[in-house]
């Protein structure tokens, strides 16, 4: 009977603790939150596994950017193997689902044996009470037992509601004041305004200063000088200089690299790379990646230079533009 009672009361102690570990969070943002999701992920992993990131259920823009940077993080991490996202894209439209989707332990599960994967990782943002919670959970594909979960409290803020795709409030109209009639002065008509252009012009677009890629937040020799546009095809020139002419290709393995260029003004548009190209004008003179139909003018670019890189944003109006 005295054994009953201690158990009874260690197991209202334990769940104490999880009710006050679970609602007595502070928010946080979403790049926090994905930051300690891929933490804890990463945490229980051994050595050498494969693992498959499949789902984040949300909306298209929300789910589009949760997993894209989550796997930049993993990328980061060497303890495992990382599935990339356009195969796990291809098992799931194999069995009519997206990565949007709530998929199940089981559905996650066929996935994961498909990709040939020890673990899968699948998640969802959830509304509970008014406040937004982010969830993941990482599962052992052998025999279904959860090996890692996460449930954060993040902030509802203009960035999530646009991810979201929630409207911002507008706020009540006020009653107009009450003033003295004047006699209208004559007012010069505003300027037209010029609207965004819908589409990449063709042309050169060469840049000064250079952007620079990055890898785990520390800038690396990676530099784009120019992009040059030509009908359907984008074509990103690199090189390890941050002026001047020459330089060589960089020193990875790019054909170990997806190359995914991302609209940043829509990031559930990615564009993959066609075809590379190193020396494109003789020797030392880096190399090009060419992509097909790109409509961004703002975007970023992950890529191998010696190891993953990411150019954060290339922005084509910073660069001085050529017919």
């Amino acid at each position: 009977m005295k054994k009953m009672i201690k158990k009874t009361i260690f197991l209202t102690i334990l769940g104490m603790f999880y009710i006050c570990a679970v609602f007595g969070q502070s928010p946080v943002s979403l790049e926090t939150a994905i930051q300690q999701a891929c933490n804890d992920i990463t945490s229980k992993l051994a050595m050498g596994p494969r693992v498959a990131l499949v789902s984040y259920n949300s909306t298209n823009e929300l789910s589009a950017y949760v997993l894209r940077e989550m796997m930049n993080v993993f990328g980061r991490n060497r303890a495992a193997t990382w599935i990339s996202l356009q195969d796990t894209e291809r098992a799931l439209n194999a069995i009519n689902r997206r990565t949007t989707d709530d998929i199940s332990d089981a559905d996650a599960r066929q996935i994961g044996r498909n990709l040939n994967a020890g673990y899968v990782i699948t998640g969802a943002l959830v509304q509970v009470s008014g406040n937004y919670r982010f969830r993941t959970k990482m599962i052992y594909v052998s025999n279904g037992t959860v090996q890692a979960s996460s449930d954060i409290l993040i902030a509802d803020n203009a960035q999530l509601r646009q991810l979201l795709g929630i409207a911002a409030a507008v706020p009540a109209p006020q009653a107009p004041a009450v003033a003295p009639v004047q006699t209208p002065a004559p007012q010069t008509p505003a300027p037209a305004a010029i609207p965004a252009p819908t589409s990449v012009r063709n042309g050169t677009y060469t840049f000064y200063p250079r952007p620079q890629a990055t890898r785990a937040g520390v800038g690396v020799d990676a530099y784009i000088v120019k992009i040059v546009v030509q009908g359907r095809y984008m074509v990103i020139y690199l090189t390890n200089l941050a002026r001047g002419m020459g330089g060589r290709a960089h020193p990875g393995y790019w054909y170990l690299s997806n190359d995914l260029l991302t609209n940043l003004d829509r990031p559930s548009q990615t564009y993959q790379k066609v075809s590379h190209r190193d020396n494109p004008d003789g020797n030392n003179s880096g190399e090009t990646l060419s992509y097909e139909n790109v409509t961004a003018t703002r975007f970023s670019l992950e890529t191998n230079w010696n190891g993953q890189v990411i150019f954060s944003e290339i922005n084509l109006a910073n660069a001085e533009y050529e017919p």
